[in-house]
């Protein structure tokens, strides 16, 4: 009879010590919270390209493209003006000698002004790039605090219509971003900071 009695109480034991091992394994599930990173991506390209600063930028350096190209033609029919000139002075004459000297002033002055201006447009590209990349990624803070994300990651289209698989493959290793919840993306919220910033900022006339 003891012996019955004592088995019984550690059958109730082994029970007890399984249901409270149970309860507890719940009430510590409950009393944690599932952690959630507030995460968001965002496509820079797309920024990049399609915000109204960028368009801005493109047009002024065109602009200025175009002014140099006019500037370089003139330049040149002056040389080939000289040269036909040139042409009509016997070689022995001093005015073929006076000549060819404003010929080679032309032509030195000419070579020099073009990579001035070649650098001089490229350090202008460089400054606007920079400033237009600092702009984008204060739009991307400020969404971001918006919306109460503590990182933003940069996520990329991959162009599956290059023919080289090299390329290809390079795009595939260098993605930061292999899935995502299109509920994270902040890309459209950045774009229109972007543009509102500009206007604000007095659009093309902040440019000069």
């Amino acid at each position: 009879m003891h012996r019955t009695w004592a088995w019984g109480g550690v059958i109730l034991a082994v029970v007890a010590a399984t249901l409270m091992g149970a309860w507890w394994n719940s009430a510590t599930a409950q009393s944690t919270p599932a952690v959630t990173l507030p995460v968001g991506v965002v496509n820079m390209v797309r920024v990049f390209n399609d915000c109204e600063q960028t368009t801005a930028i493109k047009d002024r350096l065109s602009a200025e493209r175009a002014g140099l190209e006019a500037e370089a033609n003139q330049r040149k029919e002056k040389i080939a003006a000289k040269e036909k000139e040139l042409d009509a002075y016997h070689p022995d004459s001093p005015e073929w000698t006076k000549c060819s000297e404003e010929m080679l002033q032309l032509q030195t002055s000419a070579n020099v002004w073009a990579k001035m201006e070649e650098a001089r447009v490229a350090r202008v590209e460089k400054h606007w790039v920079e400033k237009n990349y600092n702009d984008i990624t204060d739009a991307v803070a400020a969404v971001a605090k918006e919306h109460g994300l503590a990182l933003v990651l940069m996520r990329e289209e991959l162009d599956l219509d290059i023919p080289d698989a090299n390329r290809l493959r390079l795009q595939i290793i260098n993605r930061k971003v292999v899935y995502y919840d299109p509920q994270l993306d902040v890309t459209d919220a950045v774009l229109k900071k972007v543009n509102e910033t500009f206007k604000v900022r007095g659009g093309v006339d902040s440019l000069r």
